[in-house]
């Protein structure tokens, strides 16, 4: 065992920033054409899927989600003891998605038909399905929706990879380019404000810097010497 630790005047190395994923129009409609071949159809999938990338959701808080949780007005409230920031946020959904969700809502949950109907698709795809838990659980939903990203990335392996994690960043950078105000979107998707800004400000940079160039790049470069 060391008396003191070396490391202690030895400095963290420095970390790129990584870019803000954006993602685009194109993968998305990509990705659910696949889901929609890959599963012959089933409405399940691309229903959830499409009330994750409208609400902004996280994962784990949509495969919680409870059928008690369906209110007036098109309202999906996903509630403190679901969340993960155990604080209570609302999603709104078109109504003719809103509509398709309740009607395919189970008893309890939300998402209950998945465990009932999972056999039969996988049977299409030739699948075995001896080894199918018949009991509903958010957390086996959670892994299934990670498969499925993590397999359409297999499948197109020339594209940018995809998380699912992806559709709430979009609906941030989406809120952006429709030119809602950052405090308005942070508190749509339940997000921080500062993580919100974060991205706000890496999509405005070049823009900024483009002005800043208009209007101060005389300003801002050394004056010649005189002759």
């Amino acid at each position: 065992m060391a008396d003191e630790n070396p490391w202690e005047t030895v400095d963290l190395p420095k970390l790129d920033r990584l870019p803000i994923r954006k993602l685009s129009g194109n993968q998305v409609t990509t990705f659910f054409g696949w889901l929609a071949k890959r599963w012959h159809g089933w409405e399940l999938p691309t229903l959830f899927f499409e009330v994750k990338a409208v609400t902004g959701c996280r994962l784990g808080d949509l495969c919680s989600g409870k059928t008690g949780d369906l209110h007036e007005k098109n309202r999906l409230v996903f509630t403190p003891a679901a969340a993960k920031g155990r604080k209570e946020r609302v999603g709104v959904l078109p109504p003719d998605l809103f509509a398709k969700l309740k009607a395919m809502a189970g008893r309890v949950y939300l998402w209950e038909s998945y465990a009932d109907e999972l056999p039969k698709y996988l049977k299409l795809r030739g699948v075995p399905t001896h080894r199918v838990n018949p009991a509903f659980d958010p957390g086996r939903l959670c892994w299934w929706a990670k498969d499925e990203v993590d397999d359409f990335n297999k499948a197109h392996p020339d594209k940018p990879k995809l998380k699912s994690h992806d559709f709430r960043k979009r609906a941030v950078t989406e809120a952006h380019r429709a030119g809602l105000d950052v405090d308005t979107a942070a508190a749509a998707v339940g997000m921080s404000p500062s993580t919100a800004r974060g991205y706000y400000l890496a999509m405005d940079q070049e823009k900024a810097a483009g002005e800043l160039a208009a209007k101060l790049a005389d300003t801002l470069r050394p004056g010649k010497p005189s002759a």
